[in-house]
């Protein structure tokens, strides 16, 4: 645990905010924002009715150790589904972008499962509270519609055993997505699939190669950033306060 956590009772608070470890980037730092399964009750990424343990403690801490700063939060709903749900969400977004230390415009959205969902589905409203340089969506269950509605880069991640490749999302939809967002704006989006691994993408922990992964492609995304036709500026929406 970072030293600015050890004394942190992490399941009473509602947010965390991880201040960046010295690393690679300079002036203002990148910052990735995590939206956690709903069923996950605690920071660190807990829940009974979610089998790893500390997932997004765990990314949290390489992420700072690699100079991202990271902001988690316990989602208050039990679904991002409702209008409360999503309103909840998007409140915590907007918090993450208020600390000075952080550069608006390196802001990645990280999501576990309904979480990786909630980003897919409302990207556009996300854009609207600020522009994500980029998404990881770990576990999602959403179809090519959604993530051919992304304009900026993503990472998908699955384990081979997740229940919803062999159902309703059949991995060559998601590769003909990704294939389709690649040869439309060129960038590092991409897929990756873990073998023997479930939805929760670890057992007892998350695994070290997922962490790596998300890690590696989160520093080439921000090193790379936006295409050159979309510069980062400013949002073409205004940000909007949310009630």
């Amino acid at each position: 645990m970072n030293p600015s956590e050890s004394n942190l009772e992490v399941t009473k608070k509602l947010s965390i905010y991880s201040p960046p470890q010295p690393g690679r980037f300079e002036g203002a730092r990148p910052m990735v924002v995590i939206i956690p399964s709903t069923k996950m009750t605690d920071l660190a990424g807990n829940g009974a009715e979610y089998g790893v343990q500390n997932s997004m403690e765990d990314l949290s801490q390489e992420f700072n150790a690699r100079g991202f700063a990271t902001f988690r939060f316990i989602p208050r709903e039990k679904t991002y589904s409702t209008k409360e749900g999503l309103q909840d969400v998007l409140a915590q977004y907007e918090a993450a972008l208020q600390f000075s230390e952080v550069d608006p415009g390196q802001v990645l959205l990280l999501g576990f499962a309904d979480g990786a969902d909630s980003i897919a589905r409302n990207f556009y409203t996300y854009w609207q509270v600020q522009r994500p340089l980029a998404c990881v969506l770990l576990s999602s269950t959403v179809h090519t519609l959604h993530l051919n509605s992304m304009t900026c880069p993503y990472l998908v991640i699955h384990g081979s055993q997740d229940p919803i490749l062999q159902s309703s999302l059949p991995y060559l939809n998601i590769e003909s997505a990704i294939h389709h967002h690649q040869s439309r704006y060129g960038d590092v989006t991409a897929n990756l699939c873990f073998p023997e691994l479930g939805k929760e993408l670890g057992e007892g922990q998350l695994a070290h190669d997922v962490i790596e992964h998300i890690v590696n492609w989160a520093e080439k995304a921000v090193t790379t950033g936006f295409r050159k036709q979309e510069p980062p500026a400013q949002n073409a929406i205004p940000r909007k306060s949310v009630a």
